[in-house]
């Protein structure tokens, strides 16, 4: 359980970012940009999801 949470944590709001701009940009008419936008901001959410379990079992 050791490690630094900094960088997932970074990763993963950066992909969440990624796909909420993704999914605002007025080119997400074309179905590529939407599946792309919406796979973005779904990895940025497992991945902060895995930081916050990491980060809960290590405060037990």
């Amino acid at each position: 359980m050791k490690g630094n949470l900094l960088l997932p944590t970074i990763i993963a709001l950066v992909a969440i970012a990624l796909g909420v701009v993704t999914l605002l940009s007025p080119g997400r008419a074309d179905a590529g940009v939407a599946i792309w936008g919406a796979l973005a901001g779904m990895f940025g959410v497992y991945v902060l999801c895995g930081v916050v379990v990491s980060w809960r079992a290590r405060n037990k």
